[in-house]
Formats: structure tokens, sequence, C-alpha cells
């Protein structure tokens, strides 16, 4: 894992026309397997990184996560962490939507990105509407809640 500061990453998320985007309920009770579908929707993930938009309560996860890695494991708005393949990548997911942060997830390749907030929504972003659909149909599959009616403004 890399830590590194990038303070334009969200505005430059936020500027892009995603064309189409659903919303579910983060189930922080099961993590793992709600990560483990949203992953599973990648075939293939080289890598993934977590930017920050706002830090709530300190993020205990991602800091035990990076520590390791990142000098430290300070985490701060404005700050960038890049895990590289799958493993790595889940768990990065998984400990930035255990925490109290804001933050954009962007895979790599992805046909979708995701914003979460500290407030257990996660909205799934994509170009194609075919970017959407599988990683939509996983977690609905699994039972995972969607927020209907719902639409973020970025």
């Amino acid at each position: 894992m890399r830590c590194f500061e990038d303070l334009g990453a969200v505005k430059k998320f936020r500027r892009k026309a995603w064309g189409f985007q659903e919303t579910f309920a983060t189930p922080l009770k099961e993590l793992g397997p709600f990560v483990g579908e949203i992953v599973g929707a990648l075939r293939e993930v080289k890598s993934a990184t977590v930017t920050i938009e706002q830090v709530v309560f300190e993020p205990t996860n991602l800091i035990a996560l990076v520590s390791g890695a990142c000098g430290g494991g300070e985490i701060r708005e404005g700050w960038s962490v890049e895990a590289s393949g799958r493993a790595e990548v889940e768990a990065l997911l998984r400990a930035a939507l255990g925490d109290w942060v804001d933050f954009v997830f962007v895979p790599v390749p992805g046909a979708f990105a995701i914003y979460a907030d500290h407030d257990e929504y996660m909205t799934v972003f994509s170009m194609r509407k075919a970017g959407l659909t599988g990683v939509v149909k996983r977690l609905t599959e699994k039972g995972c809640r969607r927020v209907d009616r719902y639409r973020r403004i970025l």
C-alpha cells in the first residue's frame, strides 16, 4: 500500500459526468461479504485508490491497515491510499467503509467508482449502464438494501 496527498482527486471525481448511479445502505455488520461482492464484480482488479474527502471521527480501521506502509498511518482529508491486488483492494475498501469518513473509491481497471459517506450510504457510479449492472445485480442478489429514489448530487 502507498499513501499520498491528492487534494484535487475528489474535485475531479465530482466534475465527471457520471451517467448512472445506484445507492446502497452499507451493512456495517456484514462488510466482508458486501465488499467481496463489490470487488467480485470487477473481473480483474489491479489496484484501487481510496481518497478521503472528510474525516468525521478518527479512522481507526484505515490507520491500522496502513500504519506500516504509510509512515505512521496518518489519514486526513485530501489523502489517498492505493492498494495493489485483489486482497489489498478488499482490505482497503472494507477498512474505509468501516470508518466514519467520506471517500471516493476508484478501482483500476474499473467499470464503476464509488462515493461513500459516514451516514452509511454508498453510491456506485458508472459512465455506462452496463458498468453498473454487474455490481448492482450482485449486491441485490445477496440481499443488500438499495436506497430507492435517492440521487446523490456531487
